[in-house]
């Protein structure tokens, strides 16, 4: 036999089969290893230690789980666990065994916004102990006052293991570590003075910028505030003080405040972002990305109505394309030259680049740290200190271009003076005094330099010349048009022309040199011996012949001065008796129009010829002058306004 032929094969085969048993039963024993709590110690990750098991049906009681067998149970590895969005329930199990002489210990979940976290430990008699708590019960469930979970460990005598049994709605997060109590409350009172620090800046910011909003009223800032607000609020949500404090009896608002301060705080950030950058006129497509993220945070803001899934996943997109849109609206405008966008590009780049670490963390892809739990607190108080420089530096924008803005009105200005000084310098002094005939005048600009024009002049023969004229437009373009014509009635008295010869004459000169102006006029010759008048007229209103309070007008074919070539000007003689008023009026009056569609020359101007025609010339005017003043606050358009007014004594 073969046995015979190899010497011990028995016994080696015996002792093979006895080992392979031993390995088999003692596989529990050996697949999960014991913590050994050391007196040394101050705080182990169970993440090494511990093994987890996904119930999928959320049903599964105590002794369902201890009766798995190892098989089902798999190991964290280093670090925390991230299992995203599950409606499972989670079990984990780890074994510890008190080496310290009676010290106490501490079991921390980190991640304060759980559901429903339970620990079962194992007592004296055999059997488990356990203790319920999370965000969906009332803060007095707790067995330590702390916003997170917290749990005692009571020390045994064996090595039996204790189970914790997670289950939550949001991101589901196992960072499981036990800590010694002393250096537990050393972590805590570090996390406590970062708090501190983090909400007393978005305090100050807040409350700082707020101020200015009441001081100046400008609805920028009123959004700045809300926006760091929500912020500050959806943080002291997320890291669990507002279960603490705000709503401790309250678990529905514990469970959904953070999406609804979190989509409050979209909300207004993208209001905010609308009037700083000024899309509307900046860029006008921004603004409508700006409106369509506002659905999003509308979403999060329903979260109890539409549900906590959805509102959390819509929360994930807003907080990552959000920032983008602003930073891609941001550099749009900057890109466009509107300086102030600067600083809110890098404002908002901050707490992007926080979130998007913070979410590798949570994904276990970048290692969890201080830095990386608390980057998106960092991340926003840098965006509070930014987004506050912006609105300096956009106020300091703001007042370089009104000063600037200043500057060119105070040369506006100047030349206005100036172009106003020659044009005054350019009407007649006074009212001439020429037998035979009264007259008056009166000139209302529309701005501090009018495009109207007036002038008299005693020719060298008894006879009385009047030229009154409209130039188009308003200020100082008009005006220069205006005195350039002033300038070429200076030669009506050396040359003597007919009214008729003369505007073809100054038609000649002015066309092509007027910038797209152009120039209506009426030039009149009055005999005072022979009672006679002839006049001729480049395109303006008609004179008026008053006689016995009966009006009539007077105007001959002509076209306005300056813009065509070739043109013809009739002349028109009339005989006058005295007390005859002859009228030279520029359309400002006679082409004012009240609300109601009424034109002063159909309505009040005949009123008042017939009521005042037997006062005095001046009388006459100053009337006149007060009742297109009364006309002129229901008109809608308003021109300049000269009258003329001659009277045959």
């Amino acid at each position: 036999m073969i046995e015979n032929r190899i010497p011990g094969f028995g016994s080696r085969r015996f002792c093979l089969l006895v080992l392979a048993i031993l390995i088999f039963y003692c596989e529990p024993a050996l697949a999960q290893p014991v913590i050994s709590l050391k007196y040394s110690d101050t705080k182990i990750p169970l993440g090494p230690y511990a093994q987890y098991y996904r119930d999928s049906t959320g049903n599964f009681t105590l002794d369902d789980i201890r009766s798995l067998g190892e098989s089902a149970w798999s190991t964290f590895g280093k670090g925390s666990a991230n299992f995203r969005y599950t409606n499972d329930a989670v079990w984990i199990r780890f074994r510890i065994k008190d080496d310290s002489g009676g010290s106490s210990w501490i079991l921390e979940s980190a991640f304060p916004i759980l559901d429903r976290i339970s620990l079962y430990r194992p007592d004296r008699n055999g059997s488990y102990v356990s203790t319920e708590t999370g965000r969906l019960l009332p803060y007095s469930h707790r067995e330590i006052d702390n916003k997170k979970f917290l749990f005692n460990l009571q020390r045994v005598d064996d090595t039996r293991p204790y189970y914790v049994r997670i289950q939550s709605h949001s991101t589901l997060i196992c960072d499981l570590t036990i800590w010694r109590p002393e250096h537990l409350t050393g972590m805590f009172d570090h996390e406590r003075l970062f708090s501190g620090i983090f909400y007393g800046i978005m305090l100050i910011m807040v409350l700082y910028n707020f101020s200015i909003f009441l001081a100046v009223r400008d609805e920028t800032y009123l959004y700045y505030s809300l926006y760091q607000t929500f912020a500050a609020l959806f943080f002291f949500t997320l890291e669990g003080y507002a279960s603490q404090y705000l709503f401790p009896n309250t678990p529905v608002l514990g469970k959904h405040s953070h999406l609804i301060f979190g989509g409050l705080g979209h909300l207004s950030g993208y209001v905010f972002a609308l009037k700083f950058l000024k899309l509307k006129d900046t860029f006008p497509a921004g603004r409508w990305m700006i409106f369509l993220m506002t659905v999003p945070s509308l979403i999060q803001i329903s979260s109890p109505i539409v549900g906590y899934h959805m509102a959390a996943r819509t929360a994930q997109v807003s907080n990552i394309i959000g920032p983008a849109v602003i930073i891609t609206c941001g550099a749009v405008c900057l890109a466009r030259g509107y300086k102030p966008a600067r600083f809110l590009l890098l404002a908002w780049i901050a707490p992007l680049a926080a979130i998007i670490i913070y979410a590798l963390a949570r994904f276990n892809i970048v290692p969890f740290s201080f830095i990386t739990e608390h980057g998106p607190q960092i991340g926003i108080a840098v965006e509070a200190w930014l987004l506050s420089l912006a609105l300096a530096d956009r106020i300091n924008i703001m007042h370089r271009e009104i000063e600037e803005q200043n500057s060119r009105e105070m040369l506006h200005n100047a030349a206005l003076a100036q172009a106003r000084s020659i044009q005054q310098s350019l009407l007649p002094a006074s009212a001439p005094s020429i037998t035979g005939l009264n007259v008056e005048s009166a000139f209302f600009p529309m701005e501090d330099v009018g495009g109207d024009l007036y002038e008299f002049r005693e020719l060298p023969d008894g006879e009385f010349m009047i030229f009154v004229g409209d130039v188009s437009g308003h200020g100082i373009p008009a005006a220069l048009l205006a005195a350039t014509a002033k300038t070429l009635l200076y030669l009506f008295g050396e040359k003597r022309p007919s009214p008729g010869m003369f505007l073809r004459y100054m038609n000649e000169i002015l066309v092509g040199r007027t910038a797209g102006n152009f120039l209506s006029c009426e030039l009149a010759i009055i005999s005072p011996d022979r009672k006679k008048l002839t006049m001729a007229s480049g395109g303006h209103p008609p004179m008026l012949h008053i006689r016995n309070g009966n009006i009539s007008q007077v105007k001959g074919k002509g076209v306005v001065i300056g813009l065509f070539p070739v043109a013809e000007f009739e002349e028109v003689s009339i005989d006058l008796e005295q007390g005859d008023r002859l009228l030279f009026i520029t359309d400002g009056l006679l082409g004012m129009q009240n609300s109601g569609g009424e034109y002063f020359e159909n309505t009040v101007l005949v009123e008042v010829c017939r009521d005042a025609g037997g006062a005095r010339l001046k009388d006459f005017i100053a009337l006149l002058v007060g009742a297109s003043e009364k006309f002129k606050i229901q008109a809608a358009d308003r021109d300049d306004i000269t009258i003329v007014a001659v009277e045959v004594a």
